[in-house]
């Protein structure tokens, strides 16, 4: 995630008393406090992952957990589009 995303997500967050935590989504835990997750395609460093190995639909859907993707629009049009990964 872009470093300027977590600090508007976090300034954000802060004003309605939720919480960010930011990590690896491949060790993402499912959890009953959690309401979403935002996934960045491809990295900040440009890199891009797979983010279906980590982040299972069922898993989220069965938690009524949202997970969103914050994408660079010229990516899908040379990879995979980040629904592909499961991502509203």
């Amino acid at each position: 995630m872009h470093p300027q995303t977590i600090a508007v997500l976090k300034s954000r967050a802060d004003g309605l008393g939720l919480t960010v935590e930011v990590g690896d989504e491949s060790k993402f835990q499912v959890d009953k406090d959690v309401s979403g997750v935002l996934v960045q395609y491809p990295a900040t460093d440009g890199s891009v992952h797979d983010y279906k190995v980590g982040l299972t639909r069922p898993s989220l859907l069965s938690n009524q957990i949202l997970l969103m993707c914050s994408s660079y629009t010229q990516q899908t049009h040379i990879g995979t589009e980040p629904f592909q990964h499961g991502g509203v």
